[in-house]
């Protein structure tokens, strides 16, 4: 009987370590997008109903910004001359 109620309590011990992880992964892409970015993000996400960090990185994701900050450096030696 005492493990069917710590059971049935369980999920609720464990739910807000996900909403911090969730929180973590969003206040991340501030550090790589910018923190205008992604306050659109989430208030995008949230007019559309939804508030999980998921949502969100796709947003930022499809973001034509985020296209533009996405830049890949290669070393001189790799460079092709004419």
């Amino acid at each position: 009987m005492g493990n069917a109620i710590l059971a049935a309590g369980q999920p609720r011990f464990h739910r807000p370590r996900r909403q911090s992880r969730q929180m973590v992964k969003v206040l991340s892409a501030v550090l790589t997008d910018g923190l205008a970015a992604v306050e659109a993000a989430c208030a995008e996400a949230l007019t559309d109903g939804v508030h999980s960090a998921g949502v969100v990185l796709n947003i930022l994701s499809r973001t034509p910004d985020a296209l533009n900050s996405c830049k890949l450096y290669l070393p001189a030696s790799t460079v092709a001359r004419k």
